[in-house]
């Protein structure tokens, strides 16, 4: 066999294994988009009889954001904003090393974080003294600030949820979810609160703040 037939061979072979390479790749692609376009037509569906899982958009009733929790019908549930900022949780906190000087909201919930939005939103000058609970009302109403309890339904670097989360607030080009500490709702004392990883914090630290709403 004459070395010039054995080069034209190999370079045949080489063209047929390159392509069938592509034509798998191709394949690939075209099955990941089908699977993805399958996944959003079965929200749309179960989300027009207003059913929702964990990781889905949610548009209705004027609110905007990210499924985080769901009841066993899958109709009620709890969204997450798509946007945070970092503010306070008290502006008129103080610290004179070692003590921590503050006055007591009587938030004190670790599971009920409406419960804490409503004492603190009554005391007179709330949106100036508390930057943290004001931001989450700009979301509109039945938006407040999560309570610890909360937050651990939300707050998981390694859990399946985050990632369904994360996904979908990039599919929305909305804030993704902050790898470091987020404020709570729940008030430790009177110079503190709790942040999302378990610690307290003085309220006047600047934290993440991401609103949540029930529907």
């Amino acid at each position: 066999m004459s070395r010039d037939f054995l080069n034209k061979f190999n370079k045949a072979a080489a063209i047929i294994f390159l392509a069938g390479v592509l034509n798998a790749g191709c394949i690939g692609a075209i099955r990941e988009k089908r699977e993805a376009a399958r996944i959003e037509q079965d929200a749309a569906y179960r989300n027009g009889l207003g059913i929702y899982r964990v990781g889905d958009f949610y548009d209705a009733n004027g609110k905007q954001g990210v499924v985080f929790q769901i009841d066993s019908t899958g109709r009620h549930g709890k969204i997450l904003s798509l946007r945070e900022k970092k503010c306070q949780w008290d502006v008129n906190m103080r610290i004179v090393f070692p003590n921590y000087y503050g006055t007591a909201t009587g938030a004190t919930s670790e599971e009920n974080g409406l419960d804490n939005w409503n004492k603190v939103t009554k005391i007179d000058g709330w949106r100036e003294k508390y930057p943290a609970f004001a931001y989450c009302e700009t979301f509109g109403e039945g938006w407040y600030l999560p309570a610890y309890y909360e937050w651990s339904r939300i707050y998981n670097l390694h859990s399946r949820r985050r990632a369904l989360i994360d996904s979908t607030l990039n599919a929305r080009q909305a804030d993704p979810l902050f790898s470091g500490k987020y404020w709570t709702s729940s008030e430790s004392s009177g110079g503190t609160a709790w942040d999302s990883g378990g610690s307290t914090q003085p309220k006047n630290a600047f934290k993440q703040v991401r609103a949540i709403a029930a529907f």
